[in-house]
């Protein structure tokens, strides 16, 4: 058993050597790599019914989608870091969206750059900003934000239609990264609550109630203003919340005036909650008028149903948006002898395990993602993989079949094999976790074959699931009373598992010589940080 546990750990994590698997002559493939924020892969039609995404389906038909897809850490930046790097976050140290990616661990872009490549990313969330260290080897990073760290998917396409040249002598990786499943949940096409926004009586424009950013500059008087919100519809009777309600000025006052919950005359909060109408109250010093702007970030308060519902009508909507983008490049010529790849970065949690929203947990609501390989002459359309495999895998796998070298850093193994010999590898285990940084707990997960076991490090406290029969990880083997009737397979991953943990421990014991240089934000940008959901 520990002979075992040793090879399969060296395994993991110090990756394949040897000949590679694919030998391919002739010109470069192009990488086309879609990576959509938020996306649970039951969201995908192909691996479940809760939305419908028939472009994402088609992909898959026309090469391998991997049904056990696994991020190792439910954080953008973080799941990103190892995607890009082929290393797991406790090796390169990313833990919260705000940690910088170190210069010494070379990205995909890069090893793409030195082979001849040319590069191009446009980024929908402000957490991928060039500044957190992911822009490494891209020649056109397209990072630009107005007020709101987001762009929705029609944003993302129409910059990518943009950015790449007319005539390309090079061979193509495209970075396209959507993010609509993401907070908020604001499908288009739907019909949204309307407000209009007075400064002293005077509209100065309305806002719809979709959880996306509103601004609008003002003049204030000398002396007192008041900024009123009033519906524009008969009959709302909801509650809404204001997310980062500011006045920007120098030298001003700000309170709640009526209509709000809380306490009059008190400062605007991160979250404030009203019915309308209701108004702010700005002082400015007596004797001069000040220019000045209000931003704030509106939504309705809706039930858990709504927001799945809302959720899937995301998912949707980004899928037509890659079907944009997947006939701009046909068009344009980089979808033939090209390489595809489509997964996200983890998932959401929608209520399951009393969770809205990521980063806090490692169940498969947030770690399990869909990851679809695309690769004409190599991989045989309709080809489906039940083995487990992970972001770090992914890495490996992209540069195998581009005829990169394998990286000295990556811990990952090549599932190549798997897709042209059908040889299934369903132990190496499968490593995500959290970290207090951003997750408010450190959690350690080993997925080994289909059992999971989840360790906390400050309790010691620990959880055991069969996924294979319970998927939705309701029933901890370790404290429903069946332990002491595990069978023999059980208790053997069980045992295996705990190991594994233990080894890992270790490691990051021994590697927490050095730290990540963390980026200091100014206040707006903090505010475009929590407006995403990110309040720590």
């Amino acid at each position: 058993m520990w002979f075992f546990i040793l090879v399969v750990v060296m395994f993991f994590f110090w990756g394949c050597s040897g000949k590679p698997v694919v030998e391919e002559k002739g010109p470069r493939r192009n990488l086309i790599l879609i990576v959509v924020d938020t996306l649970r892969a039951d969201h995908v039609s192909c691996y479940g019914e809760m939305a419908q995404t028939p472009v994402i389906d088609a992909l898959a038909d026309q090469g391998a989608l991997f049904r056990r897809a696994y991020s190792h850490i439910a954080v953008t930046g973080p799941s990103h870091s190892s995607m890009f790097t082929g290393v797991l976050p406790f090796r390169h140290r990313v833990e919260k969206n705000t940690d910088i990616l170190p210069e010494s661990f070379e990205t995909l872009a890069e090893s793409l750059k030195n082979e001849g490549y040319s590069s191009y990313a446009v980024i929908s969330l402000g957490v991928l900003k060039a500044r957190f260290g992911l822009s490494q080897g891209f020649d056109v990073y397209e990072d630009h934000f107005e007020s709101q760290w987001f762009l929705k998917a029609e944003e993302v396409t129409d910059r990518i239609e943009g950015i790449l040249p007319d005539t390309l002598e090079k061979p193509v990786f495209l970075f396209a990264h959507y993010s609509d499943p993401h907070e908020p949940y604001s499908p288009p096409g739907l019909d949204y609550f309307e407000f209009s926004v007075k400064l002293n009586g005077e509209s100065l424009g309305s806002c719809r109630v979709d959880g996306l950013g509103c601004e609008f500059p003002l003049l204030l008087k000398s002396g007192l203003n008041e900024v009123s919100f009033e519906p524009l519809d008969d009959g709302f009777e909801g509650h809404l919340g204001f997310r980062q309600l500011e006045v920007r000025a120098s030298g001003v006052d700000v309170a709640l005036g009526s209509g709000w919950e809380g306490t009059r005359g008190m400062p605007p909060r991160r979250l404030n909650r009203c019915q309308l109408p209701a108004t702010l109250i700005v002082k400015t010093q007596a004797g001069q008028e000040v220019p000045a702007s209000l931003s704030f970030f509106a939504d309705e308060e809706i039930d858990d149903a709504v927001s799945r519902q809302r959720y899937a009508l995301e998912v949707e909507y980004v899928d037509r948006q890659i079907g944009r983008l997947l006939e701009l490049l046909k068009q344009r010529g980089l979808l033939e002898h090209s390489l595809v790849v489509l997964t996200s970065d983890h998932g959401e949690g929608l209520g399951q395990h009393n969770l809205f929203g990521h980063k806090k947990q490692v169940y498969d609501s947030l770690i399990r993602v869909p990851l679809i390989v695309v690769a004409d002459g190599l991989i045989s359309p309709g080809t489906e993989v039940a083995a487990p495999i992970s972001h770090v895998d992914m890495n490996a796998t992209i540069r195998e079949i581009l005829g990169l070298p394998p990286v000295g850093q990556s811990s990952g193994k090549i599932a190549l094999p798997q897709l042209v010999s059908d040889t299934l590898d369903g132990e190496v285990p499968k490593i995500s976790m959290t970290f207090k940084s951003s997750g408010e707990v450190d959690l350690r997960a080993v997925i080994l074959g289909d059992y999971k076991l989840i360790r906390n490090l400050d309790t010691g406290e620990e959880e055991f699931y069969s996924l294979a029969q319970d998927p939705d990880e309701l029933n901890d083997i370790l404290s429903t009373g069946r332990l002491s009737t595990m069978s023999v397979k059980e208790r053997n991953a069980l045992a295996s598992s705990g190991q594994i943990l233990d080894s890992i421990a270790r490691m990051e014991a021994s590697g927490r010589h050095g730290f990540v240089e963390t980026a200091t934000l100014s206040p707006e940008d903090l505010a475009r940080l929590e407006a995403l959901g990110y309040t720590q």
